[in-house]
């Protein structure tokens, strides 16, 4: 089965038709998130299911059903056209119409198929050409959504279901069932004869005891294996879906634990950033912070008091001693001496006009004896009177000019302050500075927490948008639930691996019980013939059973071998190291990675666990190819999460390469175009590859508001 073409219409956000024409080895479908790459695979699992005619109104496309005019129809369908053994096309479609009250009702529900028939195109069951060309037990084997469906193994039917589609054994089992019946009736007559025979009635109720205790013991092992198996499949399903958002829980938990620590360091910081100024400003004396500059000031104005009261002190001095000596010379002038006027400005100018017997003033002679002569030796005297009154006045105020000591004391206290307590008060401004220059550093470290507490919360709400729904209590219930089954599960394998060593020790029981029941009967007579005839079922039943475990381990060999060939292929450039895959005595399958040296690798990358699975996908396929005579498609949505770029470029060229029809839908190839704003796909990778490449992505100019603006739109690359 090679499939040509797929139609998607009006399938969610594939908006009217969207052909898909595909290569016969690898197609990339190519898109960014969000941009319809799982509704694609979504899409062919509606078409692939054949359980119930699903006409959900969700799967319409919202843009689509906004358009329609009331009582407007469209349809709603996907289809393929593939080849096996000529041409053929499966279509599932339904009706849906708009009512009269706006709501939206489905019809008509169709699953058509149609074939060719010598020239004619036939018209068929869809789900009957579904089954008869790609049946279900082969689809389980070709479509994988995500890195977590690629692992077939863990489920405990899947080697089981492989056997039995893709080998020889089915053959086998007819006549092993046959054996064993036969076998198990031979042993219950033989057992009935030997408790009748006298010779070994007591050993073959000891023996018929051990067995019935084995049996009780084969059984409950085999029971708890089951269940422990179901178990695991239980568990590995929940952790399977926990796993599509695993990234998101633990994106979630790295932010919850980055905002506890920035609380908690905020805290720290801000306890260490808080400061009781006002207490401090008289308890630890920062009012004196600014006291050096003040005491500076006050000394200055110490200083120039101290120096204006000297000065005037001094100057007072001068003129008690200027006054004390006019007075003396005033008394000197006195003795004998003719007064001037009394208006003239100095004595020297009154003895002058006596001296020359004429008035100066008013320019009248005055001889000796004469009325203006007398006149004017009056006033002289009367001037002298003056000054010496003036004299005697100073000369007896001795009170101080300054008569208290605040300007001294403000000058001793000036003294006082300076020198070291001056120091002692600049060292603790030095201390206030640098305890205030810390406290400000640890706000500014208050701010930067802050700053990164409100970008981790709006990571957060970042995250929850992304997560489509999930509330934090979901995102801390998913983590705590992936953990929980993760190590639930690891306990189950490890009682699984109990269980078999215990089923293994059952089984060499049984044998050791068979052998000694065989060895019981006598060597003639009825029971002797009954016990051969048994002997002869079981040789044949064990030789059945051991024909269908070769076959079994030719298989896996045949399996293992090819897997590791295409994972040698995937992992060019890279360690490989050697795939094992090893039948557990329940029956089940694992694989696991060895080293050269034999090895195990635990704990393998994520890149190699995924090229590892896809490895046993390509030999399943492979190997289907050469039994069926048919080959059938590989479809994956995003397998190559767990890459790096350089892994995604190479395994791309590699499945380019490999003669198997692949269609992967992934977010791969894309490089940011700065330009345009917009992401593009990298075609350098391209270049060298021969595949078909289509890129889906979200119709530009839509309403991020409005859901009924989204589609998608599909370009073809290559």
């Amino acid at each position: 089965m090679i499939l040509k073409q797929i139609t998607i219409k009006n399938f969610r956000l594939y908006y009217d038709k969207n052909t898909f024409d595909l290569s016969d080895r690898l197609t990339l479908i190519i898109g960014d998130n969000n941009d319809g790459k799982t509704t694609f695979f979504e899409a062919l699992e509606w078409l692939f299911d054949t359980s119930t005619e699903d006409k959900n109104i969700v799967n319409i496309s919202a843009k689509r059903k906004s358009e329609l005019s009331i009582g407007e129809s469209d349809t709603m369908s996907v289809s393929i056209v593939f080849d096996h053994d000529g041409e053929k096309e499966i279509e599932k479609q339904f009706t849906f119409t708009k009512q009269a009250d706006r709501s939206i009702n489905t019809s008509g529900f169709k699953f058509i198929g149609y074939e060719e028939r010598g020239s004619e195109r036939v018209q068929v069951s869809g789900k009957s050409l579904l089954e008869s060309c790609f049946e279900a037990t082969i689809r389980k084997y070709c479509l994988f959504k995500g890195e977590s469906d690629l692992k077939v193994f863990d489920n405990e039917t899947a080697l089981k279901t492989l056997v039995n589609k893709f080998s020889n054994i089915r053959e086998i089992d007819k006549y092993l069932e046959l054996a064993e019946r036969f076998e198990a009736d031979s042993q219950s007559v033989v057992a009935k004869e030997m408790r009748n025979n006298k010779k070994t009635e007591q050993k073959a109720k000891l023996l018929e005891a051990d067995r019935l205790e084995n049996n009780k013991a084969l059984q409950r092992i085999r029971n708890e294996m089951q269940e422990t198996r179901e178990e695991i499949n239980s568990y590995s399903i929940r952790i399977d879906k926990l796993e599509q958002n695993q990234d998101k829980f633990e994106i979630f938990q790295e932010l919850k634990k980055r905002i506890e620590n920035l609380i908690s360091k905020k805290n720290e910081v801000a306890r260490r950033a808080y400061c009781e100024y006002n207490t401090n400003l008289l308890d630890r004396l920062w009012i004196l912070q600014s006291f050096p500059q003040i005491l500076d000031e006050f000394q200055k104005k110490a200083d120039e008091l101290s120096r204006k009261k000297r000065d005037l002190e001094t100057k007072d001095i001068e003129r008690k001693a200027v006054e004390k000596g006019k007075k003396e010379l005033a008394d000197s002038l006195m003795n004998g001496a003719t007064p001037l006027p009394w208006y003239v400005p100095d004595e020297n100018t009154m003895r002058e006009m006596i001296d020359e017997h004429i008035c100066k003033v008013c320019g009248r002679e005055a001889p000796e004896g004469s009325e203006a002569y007398n006149f004017m030796v009056k006033k002289l005297n009367d001037f002298l009177a003056m000054q010496s009154k003036k004299s005697e006045k100073v000369i007896e105020d001795e009170t101080p000019l300054f008569s208290n000591q605040y300007i001294d004391e403000i000058r001793t206290m000036s003294n006082a302050l300076g020198g070291w307590s001056k120091k002692e008060i600049i060292s603790l401004r030095k201390k206030i500075a640098d305890e205030l220059d810390f406290v400000q550093a640890r706000k500014r470290d208050l701010d930067k927490i802050n700053q990164q507490i409100t970008e981790s919360e709006e990571e957060k709400t970042r995250l929850l948008l992304q997560a489509q729904g999930l509330s934090e209590d979901m995102l801390e219930k998913g983590y705590r639930d992936y953990k929980g089954f993760n190590d639930r599960k690891k306990d189950a394998e490890v009682k699984i691996a109990r269980l078999e060593k215990d089923l293994e020790f059952a089984l060499k029981e049984k044998e050791r019980i068979d052998n000694e029941f065989n060895n019981l009967a006598p060597q003639s007579g009825t029971t002797a013939i009954f016990n051969r005839v048994h002997l002869a079922f079981d040789m044949i039943m064990k030789a059945f059973s051991k024909a269908k475990d070769r076959n079994i381990t030719e298989f896996l060999e045949d399996l293992e071998t090819q897997t590791n060939d295409y994972f040698e292929k995937l992992n060019i450039d890279d360690f490989r190291g050697r795939i094992g895959i090893y039948r557990s005595v329940d029956g089940t399958a694992s694989i696991k990675l060895y080293s050269s040296d034999g090895t195990l690798i635990e704990k393998p990358g994520g890149a190699q666990m995924t090229t590892m699975y896809m490895s046993v996908l390509f030999a399943i396929s492979n190997i289907t190819t050469l039994k069926r005579e048919q080959d059938y498609p590989l479809i994956f949505d995003a397998p190559t999460s767990s890459f790096g770029e350089y892994k995604e470029d190479g395994f791309y060229n590699i499945v380019d390469n490999i003669d198997k029809q692949c269609i992967i839908v992934t977010k791969d190839l894309l490089i940011v175009d700065k330009a345009a704003n917009t992401k593009k796909i990298d075609e350098s990778v391209l270049k060298n590859m021969t595949c078909k490449v289509y890129q889906i992505c979200k119709h530009p100019g839509f309403d991020d508001k409005d859901y009924t603006t989204l589609f998608t739109t599909l370009k073809k690359i290559q």
